[in-house]
């Protein structure tokens, strides 16, 4: 837990190591028994000088136990423009089945198949589909805790087999399962690739058009391949020992805490009381409840009705409702069992709860019916700031901004369709534009290099001597910003600068090549510092002027790291309410969701999802959070003309739906113009469905106005909402309490008041106790 250390080797005059380089990565995952460990990968630049063979000496890796040492490789190195010769032999896509643990298996234990799919790198990879797993032993899918899919997929990787590269997909499944015996599991997976000829891996043509009419020369057709993988070493499960008399099997798995309480201590006879068993998922591992059983208990001298289920983070609450018959001190005893394949024992829990019980009146005698469950159950948590929810989806890179009101987004297509081939001139150029400077890998090696260079600026700052800094970070950094070739000197920096202090400060260094007693040993004036750190901010605003908003990027490195309230404020000082970013709603719907704002973090990404979209990631993190509130989201509660909304919603926005019926009626007009005789039925059949496709089109955006983008919906997101008869809290009553994070509907307002309907209940809130979803306008 404490990290790793990588140690370098001293390497020969062919090769150096590039120290501005690097990469360093980690992945948490969990073992069947709930240990944690940890995956280091280092990635380090090599610079070569000449061509030949590179020994590599052993490389050192210092941890907390100790060191590891690497066995020493060679590296061959080849001549400039010149590549090893390509294979003839065919190179075929295989996988690997391995079984986690390696112990046998008890009935009902969570086993772990991990399947490893090596793609060979002439091959692209566009689709994995009929994931089989065969001779599973009657073994149940257990869905994965993050994603809520049985298969969960880890980060790719390549790897080097028999002298041949690969690119590794693995992918984990978790079964479960349910009869004894040894069992070999085997899955089948169809894979759908094309090949990657030479054109398409040394490099991409800029042109588009290039690009697009020549994709048969750099590509080849795609072809489905089935891999059958089977696992030869297998796994053995074996029957649970015995449950010891007495105890109730709750039907969990691994070391849960266990907890039960009575609601009350004092009950009347013939009053409804509640025991309610509680079960803490044990640490550092999810909460996996598929296999609860609910127990019927009995207890003497009371009457037990069936349970009701409860989930709230990584606890689950069994809650019985129990009717004393009649009066005197009661004791209800009951042992739980759940069995812990670590220790390969039943864990039990002895539980001794009193209650006194009164008489009742006479008129109860009759048992009164069990009242009903509560439609909601609290959801408010306090979630630690430092540790991210693993169901969560990663916050979001860049920023696109919606124009605001919305017939501004597309008011330009509309001109486009009847402008007529302008589109694709533009599509061109942005490709173009794209490929030079927007790439993923591109930004992301811009924000390296800013961050370099802040690094550069703040040792100037602490008095240290400017030529031991150059000396210590070298010049790669402020070269490539300046767009010099790899392996500029001081001199070439100092002949692209215009001031003559700096100048001479850059060739002096250039001159003394860093050596003790070289020429560049004067003292330097805090005016020439001054002047370091302006020029190095200049060649910083490069990183700028390629649309990189500096506090988007420090909201991002602050909610990596775990500070989500700097986050929230670095994302928040980014916004603007003119002009709205959809990856910057997610990443505040994802920050506050952090610190446990469920509300807001619904109320954020409803904006996001408004204004992007069919967007999965933002859709799905909208759903954790309805769960997280326990809101019904599901499609299966709505009413047809609901499910046609939600469609309707999830395809475009407003605007978007008149671009679309802007270019229906452009068809429209070209067919009515290409209009003939008899013969031309086909042309009006067709113009029949683009004016149907226009009118449905035109009645989806004003529809829209009115429901999803009408600024009448609100999100109540105060702590404790009461809905009240009066505006005014010295008087009038409470006609409703309501959790926070739910829907209502604004009917007026009045001063700080609003007068709202929530769940069919009309009456008044203050205004800090609801949020507008979408206060921006439609149209």
């Amino acid at each position: 837990r404490g990290g790793a250390e990588v140690i370098l080797p001293e390497l020969s005059g062919k090769a150096r190591w590039n120290y501005n380089m690097r990469s360093d990565g980690s992945q948490m995952s969990f073992s069947n028994s709930g240990q944690p460990r940890i995956t280091y990968r280092f990635v380090r630049q090599l610079i070569t000088a000449e061509a030949g063979k590179l020994e590599i000496p052993p490389i050192k890796v210092r941890t907390g136990n100790g060191e590891l040492v690497s066995a020493p490789s060679v590296l061959e190195i080849l001549p400039p423009g010149s590549r090893k010769p390509e294979k003839t032999t065919e190179i075929k896509p295989f996988g690997r089945l391995t079984t986690m643990p390696d112990r046998p298996l008890r009935s009902g234990e969570t086993l772990q198949l991990k399947l490893e799919l090596f793609i060979p790198e002439n091959r692209q990879l566009l689709e994995i589909s009929n994931f089989n797993i065969a001779n599973d032993g009657n073994a149940v899918k257990v869905n994965d805790p993050r994603s809520g899919n049985p298969v969960r997929q880890l980060n790719r990787y390549s790897a080097e087999v028999d002298g041949k590269e690969y690119m590794v997909y693995p992918f984990v499944i978790a079964l479960r399962p349910v009869i004894s015996g040894e069992f070999f599991p085997e899955a089948a997976v169809t894979l759908t690739m094309r090949e990657l000829r030479q054109s398409s891996r040394d490099g991409f043509n800029d042109d588009i058009f290039d690009s697009f009419f020549g994709m048969g020369s750099r590509y080849g057709r795609p072809e489905n391949v089935t891999i059958t993988v089977k696992d030869s070493a297998g796994f053995k499960v074996v029957p649970l020992p015995p449950l010891p008399d007495g105890v109730i099997d709750l039907g969990l798995s691994g070391k849960w805490k266990l907890s039960a309480r009575l609601n009350t201590s004092t009950c009347r006879s013939g009053e409804v009381a509640e025991v309610e068993i509680t079960a803490a998922a044990p640490e550092g591992s999810a909460m996996d409840d598929s296999m609860l059983k609910k127990p019927a208990l009995e207890f003497s001298g009371f009457r037990v009705y069936p349970p009701e289920l409860l989930r709230k983070d990584d606890r689950i609450t069994l809650r019985y409702a129990i009717i004393p018959l009649a009066p005197g001190e009661k004791k209800i005893s009951f042992k739980l069992g759940c069995f812990d394949p670590v220790s390969d024992r039943w864990q039990i829990s002895d539980f001794a709860l009193a209650m006194a019980v009164t008489p009742g009146k006479a008129n109860q005698a009759q048992t009164p019916a069990v009242p009903a469950a509560p439609a909601t159950v609290e959801t408010e948590s306090k979630t630690p700031a430092a540790v991210p929810f693993s169901g969560l989806h990663y916050l979001k890179g860049g920023s696109t901004a919606v124009k605001l009101p919305l017939i501004k987004n597309n008011s330009g297509m509309i001109i486009m369709w009847i402008a007529g081939g302008l589109l694709v001139l533009v599509i061109d150029w942005l490709w173009r534009r794209y490929r030079k400077n927007f790439s993923p890998q591109r930004l992301a090696h811009r924000r390296e290099l800013r961050n370099r260079i802040s690094e550069i600026c703040r040792e100037l700052k602490s008095e240290r001597d400017p030529a031991a800094v150059f000396a210590e970070y070298g010049f790669s950094e402020i070269a490539e910003l300046y767009g010099l070739p790899s392996g500029a000197t001081a001199q070439d920096i100092a002949d692209r600068i215009d001031d003559p202090e700096l100048k001479r400060f850059f060739t002096g260094i250039a001159s003394s090549g860093f050596a003790p007693g070289g020429g560049n040993q004067e003292t330097v004036s805090p005016e020439l510092r001054s002047k370091l750190l302006k020029f190095l901010k200049k060649v910083a605003v490069v990183c700028c002027v390629l649309g990189i908003s500096l506090s988007a990027v420090a909201g991002i490195s602050a909610y990596n790291s775990g500070n989500y309230r700097s986050a929230a404020e670095a994302f928040h000082r980014e916004l603007r309410h003119d002009q709205l970013s959809p990856e910057l709603l997610y990443n505040l719907g994802c920050t506050e969701f952090q610190l446990g704002n469920f509300p807001e973090a619904r109320v954020w990404f409803t904006r996001a999802l408004l204004l992007a979209p069919g967007d999965a990631e933002t859709a799905a993190n909208l759903r954790l959070t309805e769960e997280k509130l326990q809101l019904s989201s599901s499609e299966n509660d709505m009413g047809f003309t609901r499910q046609l909304a939600a469609l309707r919603d999830s395809v475009a926005r407003p605007d978007q739906y008149l671009a679309a019926a802007a270019f229906g009626f452009f068809l429209l007009c070209l067919l009515f113009a290409m209009r003939g005789g008899s013969g031309n039925f086909w042309r009006w059949g067709v113009a029949a469905t683009v004016l149907f496709m226009t009118v449905i089109a035109l009645l989806a955006a004003l529809g829209q106005g009115e429901s999803a983008y009408s600024p009448d919906a609100l999100i109540l997101t105060g702590k404790s909402v009461e809905i009240r008869t009066l505006p005014t809290e010295s008087s009038g009553s409470v006609l409703k309490k309501v959790n926070p994070g739910g829907d209502a509907l604004l009917i007026e307002k009045s001063g700080s008041w609003l007068r709202v309907s929530v769940e069919n209940t009309e009456g008044w809130i203050h205004e800090s106790q609801a949020t507008q979803v979408f206060p921006y306008g439609i149209l």
